[in-house]
């Protein structure tokens, strides 16, 4: 009873309490309501700012660094994933995938097309997932044919891409597939991409055509004059119904492309068909935003490349073909056509990769060409003198850098190389040979004679092993950003070193705190690991003697060091 009494009397007190605090409540209410007003304005306002601070920022990323004009070329990277599986039973290493993916330069970029960065980025993912499904299907494939004794097969995925055009307005590229995953005969294709740099959006063939009936009469009479007697159909009436945005095409600095494959048309025995439209010609049918072209650009070619283009400042545009000689030895030379008249590069090279440059309305051919042991050497063609022109930076390349990894006998492989898009900045590469052999970059741009020329003094070197000191090596402390050298020092023996920077005859090192010596721990080479550490304070520069070579103070330098990592 006591404890009834005691309910209901704090029961009253809580409705007198309840009954005295209305208009307070409703007081409360009213500040609250002002301070969640007030809360919001004040939330709206960070948010305005915010937003004014990121277009600025964006603004002041494309205000920032060189001075580009109205259509200018575009940073980008590239990615090549790889793999290959490892079969026990034949003792051999067999390639499964391999595909491409693109990024842009740098975050001064990035931010200047952030939906450009984020389309890049969904098409990343979608090729990594691709990636798995397809080494997944092709090592289950693989192991069938095993189990069946029909081994061995080289079953593979392999894609190749092409950057066509990068500049303020698109960025597109082209892919070239071969596949086989057993059956009757392997598979091609071609797909081609074209972003709206601005938008972020992958551009369907109808989103620059102007005429679309115009057009599908113009693509039916040309697959007809160029394949008519291939197709089983009437092919005026298999393009009326073909549906456009399923269509694969690409657009470049000079013309846009149509690709149907195998079975788009006809039979696999009907092969592939290409259609061109030359701006030249068709320009009147595509939006003229996308036939904005850039006062320089650079585009890499195909083996096999026809076009038209003003190559020589006349006026006039000339025809262009590109075709490969094969030679002995599986070795190759390019003949270059303007006009009919040809001329040949002479190469003699297992693979090349071709650019067009224009640059001060002069345009220029570079062919990289591909020897042994990695060796590459650049030919530079000049179309206004319709001949090779004497090049005095023969030795470079567009490097590459790759990660290895092994995973259950397939060996993964990620590269990652800058795409030679942009003839005013471009990431070139050397073969070097000071205290061993490895790849230095620097970077350059394209005169108006056509050369790549550079500011930098020093190459950038990145490299995997350590070298050690086996006596006191004499140097000089390097200190400052334009890498002085006026103090005399000496690096102790039995030190650890880093090459970081180098000429032909001066390296760059900085000292390894700690070391990872190889599996045997036999001194042939000091291999780099995530223990390894290095003082980057203080950074050495070792002179050799220019008229000898590799050597110090007259002395051979493995005399002096061991892990030289030497190609050959």
């Amino acid at each position: 009873m006591k404890k009834k009494i005691i309910s209901t009397s704090l029961v009253l007190t809580i409705a007198l309490l309840a009954a005295a605090c209305g208009n307070k409540a409703k007081e409360n209410a009213n500040a609250l309501s002002q301070n969640e007003q007030q809360t919001e304005a004040a939330w709206q306002e960070s948010e305005q700012q915010e937003t004014e601070k990121q277009n600025a920022e964006k603004e002041n990323a494309a205000d920032s660094g060189e001075e580009q004009d109205e259509n200018a070329p575009l940073g980008i990277y590239k990615t090549e994933l790889s793999n290959s599986h490892f079969e026990m039973l034949n003792d051999n290493y067999y390639s499964l995938y391999a595909t491409n993916q693109y990024f842009l330069a740098d975050e001064k970029t990035t931010l200047r097309y952030p939906e450009l960065a984020d389309a890049l980025m969904q098409l990343k993912e979608q090729k990594e997932h691709n990636f798995d499904m397809a080494t997944e299907s092709l090592l289950d494939s693989q192991q069938f044919m095993i189990e069946t004794e029909s081994y061995p097969i080289d079953l593979t995925d392999y894609t190749e891409c092409r950057v066509l055009r990068a500049d303020n307005v698109l960025f597109s590229f082209i892919e070239t597939n071969e596949n086989y995953y057993g059956g009757a005969h392997g598979m091609y294709s071609v797909a081609g991409y074209a972003f709206d740099v601005e938008t972020g959006k992958n551009l369907s063939f109808t989103d620059i055509v102007v005429d679309e009936t115009k057009i599908r009469d113009l693509i039916a009479e040309k697959l007809d004059e160029e394949y008519g007697d291939i197709f089983f159909d009437d092919i005026h009436t298999l393009i009326d119904q073909y549906d456009f945005n399923s269509l694969c095409w690409s657009i470049s600095y000079f013309d846009v492309t149509l690709y149907f494959n195998p079975y788009d048309l006809g039979p696999y025995a009907s092969g592939s068909q290409q259609v061109v439209f030359p701006f030249s010609e068709y320009a009147d049918l595509f939006d003229e935003k996308y036939l904005s072209v850039p006062e320089q650009f650079v585009t890499q070619l195909s083996e096999y490349e026809q076009f038209c283009m003003d190559v020589n400042g006349d006026g006039k545009n000339e025809d262009i073909g590109l075709s490969s000689k094969y030679l002995e030895d599986d070795c190759l030379s390019v003949l270059i056509s303007v006009d009919g008249k040809e001329t040949d590069s002479d190469s003699w090279s297992y693979r090349i990769d071709t650019y067009l440059i224009k640059v001060q309305n002069k345009v220029y051919l570079y062919l990289f060409e591909h020897h042994e042991n990695d060796y590459v050497t650049l030919k530079v063609y000049d179309f206004a003198k319709e001949d090779f022109v004497e090049n005095d930076n023969a030795n470079l390349y567009i490097p590459e850098k790759s990660n290895y990894e092994e995973r259950d006998n397939i060996s993964f492989c990620e590269s990652t190389s800058p795409v030679f898009s942009n003839p005013g900045k471009v990431r070139m590469a050397s073969r070097l040979e000071t205290l061993s052999t490895y790849q230095g970059t620097k970077e350059y741009h394209v005169n108006e004679s056509g050369m790549l020329v550079t500011d930098d003094d020093y190459y950038d070197v990145e490299v995997s092993f350590l070298i050690k000191t086996l006596e006191d090596i004499p140097c000089q402390i390097v200190s400052g950003e334009e890498m002085n050298t006026s103090e005399s020092g000496t690096i102790p023996a039995g030190t650890f070193v880093k090459i970081i920077s180098a000429t032909e005859d001066k390296v760059f090192v900085v000292e390894a705190i700690g070391y990872a010596p190889d599996e045997n721990n036999d001194m042939y080479g000091f291999y780099e690991d995530d223990n390894t550490k290095y003082n980057t304070e203080e950074i050495f520069c070792i002179q050799l003697d220019e008229e000898f070579g590799n050597t110090l103070n007259g002395r051979d330098v493995w005399e002096l060091f061991d892990g030289l990592m030497y190609a050959g």
